[in-house]
């Protein structure tokens, strides 16, 4: 028999709750209560992990990431550990993933050279922190052109710009031989409270 984990029991519970609590307010209004679609659960993949994963690229249909970024699973399975109990996410298939990736490093397929991919929710916790992950010395760079894994690249920021509340700037990053592995026009925009800096009190 098939045991509920304690988290997902207080997650039901509370959802249970929410429920009761909407059905009761839509009832009192005469309104109809929308159904809500029960959260997307996980499912790891079939496929044994590797030495090696492949965490951006080609092969994942990404345009700005040129050839390939390989991910040392051993040197990171610390790392994801940590990170699978002290983040959380809203998003229950993200966060299932994150629980599991470190099950899923920590038993590579024994003198596999192989690359394994990773699935959706995996590349989700993981990509954000490509950069720091070079930092670390556990990524490295297969460039397309030089046909070569690079250990390191050089990164660089310009066509920085500021225009109201939003902010534009072009990341560059290049292979040793200087051949573009990574390029981008990224964008962010800033909410000011009102009155906040003085230009927009009443």
């Amino acid at each position: 028999m098939k045991t509920m984990p304690l988290r997902e029991k207080l997650q039901a519970t509370v959802m249970n709750v929410w429920n009761i609590f909407n059905r009761k307010n839509g009832a009192e209004k005469g309104q109809v209560v929308e159904t809500r679609r029960e959260p997307v659960n996980y499912v790891p993949p079939s496929y044994q992990c590797t030495r090696s994963v492949l965490l951006c690229g080609s092969a994942y249909g990404d345009v700005s990431y040129q050839g390939a970024y390989l991910l040392d699973t051993q040197a990171a399975l610390d790392w994801v550990k940590k990170h699978s109990t002290s983040v959380w996410s809203l998003q229950q298939e993200q966060q299932q993933a994150r629980e599991y990736i470190p099950i899923w490093f920590a038993n590579p397929a024994p003198d596999d050279d192989h690359i394994a991919l990773l699935d959706s929710g995996m590349r989700g916790v993981l990509m954000p922190y490509l950069l720091d992950f070079h930092t670390h010395g556990w990524l490295s760079i297969y460039c397309l052109q030089c046909r070569k894994n690079y250990e390191s690249m050089t990164t660089a920021t310009f066509d920085a710009e500021r225009n109201g509340p939003y902010s534009t700037w072009t990341a560059e990053w290049r292979c040793p031989a200087r051949h573009i592995v990574h390029r981008k026009k990224n964008e962010i925009r800033y909410f000011i409270p009102r009155g906040g800096n003085g230009s927009d009190k009443s």
